[in-house]
């Protein structure tokens, strides 16, 4: 009794979406054509591709992505768009020339409601834009829109706010399809996968011991496991307790870290993709 090789317990929870998503993907590597075709885990570690594919993807999405990036320069450009307006018709009060004094009597009241427009929320102030440039080019103020030269910073406001406008768009739809995948879906159906995985590779190590690829590949898991542990608790600074802590296979809780609830060790259940406690990875 007790002489089977079997897999050390983990708590795929703790991790965060990097070290878990390293940790699934030795899993695989420890699976060769050969081997996975004797253990008969092809339909397992075909489901587990694609989920570590979008787990990879949602690793690797920054928080700060291009669209925002983007965005954040098209904004302060349409600002700088919008106070050049702005000043220049305030300014032809003052002008020597009566053109552009009339100009400023003409404007001055078009221009007053758009007084802190760049201040405004992102999408309040891309609809605020959209007005002023249509009170703009209405054609009572042509002659004074003419006189302060305004047509050329009027056609870049017009550029600046409609690709903000339409990079907004895209990022939402962006932003939907994101939600479909977040780290937390993929990590419990990838959990649910990795019991699986181990726990029909463990019967087959069982009932068929001829079969040594699984004792082989359980005891490379047992290892995986081991320095996953390891990089962890170091992650963490928790270090090696004095005493065995009773084989129980989890990953030692940290100071003010509420112990794993599943001490039987083994295959722990699906966690969700918690990471206990620690700020959710950006893409997600």
């Amino acid at each position: 009794m007790g002489s089977y090789q079997k897999a050390d317990g983990i708590t795929l929870s703790q991790l965060n979406n990097t070290e878990y998503t390293n940790f699934m993907n030795r899993v695989l590597t420890l699976l060769t054509a050969g081997s996975i075709s004797k253990l008969t885990v092809t339909n397992i570690v075909n489901s587990i591709k694609p989920k570590l594919v979008q787990m990879e993807d949602l690793v690797n999405r920054s928080t700060a992505n291009a669209e925002t990036k983007d965005l954040l320069k098209l904004d302060a450009e349409r600002d700088s768009y919008v106070s050049y307006l702005l000043a220049t018709v305030r300014a032809a009060k003052n002008s020597p020339l009566a053109a552009q004094r009339d100009a400023y009597n003409t404007l001055e009241i078009t221009v007053r409601p758009y007084t802190g427009l760049a201040r405004m929320r992102n999408m309040e102030e891309t609809a605020a834009i959209s007005g002023l440039l249509l009170d703009f080019r209405k054609e009572a103020v042509k002659t004074a829109v003419t006189a302060l030269n305004l047509d050329a910073i009027l056609t870049a406001l017009e550029t600046a706010n409609k690709n903000y406008s339409a990079l907004t768009d895209a990022r939402s739809v962006t932003r939907t399809a994101e939600s479909v995948a977040d780290s937390k879906t993929v990590r419990a159906q990838l959990d649910s996968l990795y019991d699986d995985l181990v726990m029909h590779i463990t019967a087959v190590n069982i009932l068929t011991p001829s079969i040594t690829e699984a004792s082989a590949f359980l005891t490379a898991l047992n290892q995986v496991i081991a320095e996953t542990k390891a990089a962890y608790n170091r992650r963490k600074g928790i270090t090696a307790p004095s005493k065995p802590s009773g084989g129980n296979g989890t990953i030692t809780p940290g100071e003010g870290e509420a112990p794993d609830p599943d001490e039987g060790g083994g295959v722990t259940p699906p966690s969700g993709g918690s990471d206990s406690g620690e700020a959710p990875d950006p893409a997600l």
